[in-house]
């Protein structure tokens, strides 16, 4: 599988799970889903560029 660095955590981590935003940086699988005020909470945004994830 296609892999690729993660601009989070710096790691070349496998695109399965993660997420790329409009501008193509990407943000692996353990990046992008992490622990909110009320639970569980996926970013929503770019670390980098503050552009939206997909």
């Amino acid at each position: 599988m296609a892999k690729r660095t993660c601009v989070k955590c710096g790691k070349e981590k496998e695109l399965e799970g993660g997420k790329i935003c409009e501008k193509g940086h990407f943000v692996c699988s353990s990046c992008k889903s992490g622990y909110g005020f009320f639970g569980n909470a996926d970013l929503s945004k770019c670390p980098v560029c503050k552009t939206k994830l997909t």
